[in-house]
């Protein structure tokens, strides 16, 4: 199965289990009140991780390079990625029939900001995918 499909199955069964819930509490009890919620809290929050991103993926093109010395880079802010303080990135060169993985020097800071660096003579067009 597929990890959507997982998850999906997943808050199906914690959807159920929260209308179970409802069924049996005692709404004259504080504490069979507040599971109730605190069931429906969790379901939400489940239902809400079904719409996160787990990658993040930019597309660049040869003017998006920024020269410094002999060296070019492109710069993708940790707030743009969202992919958290340790992401990795895979930079994939575009292709006449689509787009194959390559190689670059890759940076990152403790803050999760990447840094692509390649060669002056060596700017590619294509797009980093991104996952955290």
């Amino acid at each position: 199965m597929k990890k959507k499909q997982i998850q999906f199955f997943s808050i199906v069964l914690l959807i159920i289990s929260v209308g179970i819930l409802y069924s049996i509490t005692d709404r004259s009890s504080i504490g069979s009140i507040l599971g109730l919620i605190s069931g429906a809290l969790s379901a939400l929050a489940s239902v809400i991780s079904l719409y996160m991103p787990s990658s993040y993926t930019q597309n660049f093109s040869l003017n998006d390079w920024e020269e410094l010395n002999d060296t070019s880079i492109i710069e993708i802010n940790a707030r743009k990625h969202g992919m958290g303080k340790n992401p990795t990135a895979t930079i994939y060169l575009r292709t006449n029939t689509g787009y194959e993985q390559c190689i670059c020097d890759i940076e990152k800071d403790d803050n999760g900001n990447i840094t692509i660096k390649v060669s002056n003579h060596f700017k590619i067009e294509g797009k980093v995918v991104i996952t955290g």
